[in-house]
């Protein structure tokens, strides 16, 4: 015997079977079935469209489905564009105020049945319904009671199909949501209730979300919060980029509704945890940026000039890595000048490596390394010594682009002490990086000065470095930290490792493209392309560093333009076509000169000289 129920009927010796909502396919078919299968299949997208939109529940499927019978004159489109006004949904979803004619009857019997706390829970749910789930806690924050309470009165709303588990997250919490159509039933009672104890109730939602994210961005990132920052364990920082990657939707649509309800204090420190995770992954560059933007308008708002200071920190950081040098750097003045009237003097050393930063990577390295030394100054001032070992790391890169590795190495040895001693491993790593890059710029200039003994023994300790980095991020799952350990074992230049660089060249290019880097998917190709002059493909070699010109330009990284024009003009000049090579070397020139960059002119000159030979 099959027996239905609206909710479970727990009997004795029965095997009870919960049915989900339909697939995509199953609520199309349904569609075609009432409405006529030729009207689907000449408008399958409209078809999809309307099964979303009653979100796969088969009671409002088959409403449409009879409607569009009822009515031939009317298209799957126009259906579809009726029931996407929120607002008439569910009078779109009637044909007749009854259980089985009526999604809205349908959902009124279910909620009649509920106690008056699980109703509340149900329309307070509502004005979260922008999320598109949220963990068993919310219910507990929403109703202001313990957090298990709150879970319980969560399941006995998906007892009565009012809500439903969308899974286990990351972090093994259990999540919910409401189904679409169930929230805005839910949000059409809730305007009956109290504005403000809805408004509190929401704000203490907000309230815990930024205690767990705070929480989770000083486990990951604790230099980032304060100076010295608290000691971090490995676990704890791998479990707040779980909890990101499982929270990150949601978070951003609490940060959205923070925003609607002016919140501003509450608003920027969302922003700012947000902020926090992300610059410490390097991921969800789009979401980064919105939430940066927000952080700003939000300090701006509630009229505090030290929390704008560290938005502007927060979103020149992300400009930064994506090519928008000139606004980072226009964010970070700002801070610096805020933070020096203000007298905070950690936050001003901050500010001036930012700018030092946004210089470099613009190519301007003689005003970055003004910037650079006086913030490595700072930091020693105020006995920041991770700070100051960190800047002096990106003191030690633009070094090697000065092509000065010895002092490059230098600088990173003194910085891996520092690392070491504190017991940072994560940093340590990315300091063996570079280590391994400076070692592998020593070992080729031995090569090419003919001392091949000397260069296969400096050649394999780059590689053992950069190994040795790629791994210890492997085992963190620090996907973005691997691949710039892959994508600088393929720049390593051992003539001897040619094919082996091209291949983790091009799979550092295939995770950064699948992490949305796309600066780094840029630079990898700049990467590919080297890799490929030195093996002598150069037609291949110039069509990658030509897509890594066009990609720099499109980002308006001029230095990296420059860098990638340089790099199509070594390649014909070793493949020994020294006409082929002139043109780019040219252009790599006059852009060198128009960014004041004289190590890039004096190298471009060079290999113009030549080339003209």
């Amino acid at each position: 015997m099959l027996v239905t129920s609206r909710q479970p009927l727990f009997l004795g010796g029965t095997h009870d079977t919960r049915l989900g909502p339909f697939s995509e396919a199953h609520g199309v078919e349904l569609l075609a079935r009432l409405a006529g299968g030729e009207r689907v299949f000449e408008d399958l997208e409209s078809a999809k469209e309307i099964v979303r939109l009653c979100d796969y529940l088969p009671l409002a499927i088959g409403i449409c489905g009879g409607r569009l019978a009822t009515r031939e004159q009317w298209t799957l489109r126009q259906m579809a564009d009726r029931l996407a006004d929120e607002r008439r949904r569910l009078d779109q979803l009637e044909l007749a105020p009854t259980v089985d004619k009526s999604v809205r009857a349908s959902v009124q019997l279910s909620y009649d049945d509920c106690t008056g706390m699980q109703r509340r829970l149900l329309r307070l749910l509502s004005a979260l319904s922008s999320a598109p789930d949220v963990p068993g806690w919310v219910a507990g924050e929403l109703l202001d009671i313990s957090t298990l309470d709150g879970a319980d009165q969560l399941e006995a709303l998906i007892d009565a199909q009012l809500a439903e588990c969308s899974g286990t997250d990351l972090t093994g919490t259990m999540r919910y949501r409401l189904h679409d159509l169930v929230a805005l039933f839910a949000a059409e009672l809730a305007g009956d209730d109290d504005p403000a104890r809805r408004g509190d109730a929401v704000e203490r939602v907000l309230h815990g979300y930024r205690r767990r994210a705070e929480e989770a961005a000083q486990n990951r990132w604790p230099q980032d919060w304060s100076k010295g920052g608290r000691r971090s364990t490995a676990e704890g920082q791998i479990h707040a980029g779980d909890w990101l990657n499982a929270e990150r939707l949601t978070f951003m649509a609490m940060i959205g509704i923070a925003r609607r309800l002016e919140l501003w204090e509450l608003t920027w420190g969302l922003s700012r945890a947000f902020c926090s995770l992300c610059h410490s992954l390097r991921a969800y560059w789009a979401d980064w940026a919105e939430a940066a933007d927000i952080g700003c308008e939000a300090a701006e708002r509630a009229g505090d000039r030290r929390a704008r200071a560290i938005a502007a920190l927060d979103r020149a950081a992300v400009w930064g890595g994506q090519g928008g040098q000139e606004r980072g750097r226009a964010d970070a003045e700002q801070a610096l000048e805020a933070f020096t009237e203000l007298g905070e003097t950690w936050w001003a050393a901050r500010a001036l490596r930012t700018i030092g930063m946004t210089l470099f990577s613009d190519g301007h390295l003689d005003r970055a390394q003004e910037f650079l030394v006086a913030a490595i100054t700072a930091f020693k001032g105020v006995e920041d010594f991770w700070w100051m070992a960190r800047t002096q790391r990106n003191l030690a890169e633009m070094r090697l682009a000065e092509r000065r590795p010895e002092e490059a190495r230098e600088l990173l040895e003194d910085a891996l002490e520092v690392f070491e001693r504190e017991g940072n491993r994560y940093s340590e790593a990315q300091t063996l990086r570079v280590y391994g890059e400076v070692l592998a710029a020593q070992a080729r200039g031995l090569h090419r000065a003919g001392d091949q003994r000397a260069a296969v023994e400096t050649f394999t300790k780059a590689g053992y470095s950069l190994d040795r980095a790629a791994e210890m991020f492997r085992r963190r799952g620090e996907l973005w930290e691997e691949a710039r350990c892959l994508r600088a074992a393929g720049e390593v230049g051992d003539p001897s490792s040619g094919l082996r660089e091209l291949e983790v060249a091009r799979r550092a290019g295939e995770i950064l493209e699948a992490l949305g880097d796309s600066w780094g998917v840029a630079r990898s190709a700049l990467s590919v392309g080297r890799v490929l002059g030195r093996l002598r493909r150069v037609a291949e070699a110039e069509r990658e560093l030509r897509r890594a010109v066009d990609a720099f330009e499109g980002l308006g990284d001029r230095w990296w333009m420059a860098r990638g024009l340089q790099y199509i003009g070594e390649a014909h000049l070793d493949a020994g076509a020294g006409s082929a090579a002139g043109p780019p070397l040219r252009q790599a020139r006059d852009i060198y000169r128009s960014l004041g960059n004289e190590a890039g002119v004096r190298r471009t000159l060079e290999l113009l000289k030549a080339a003209e030979a």
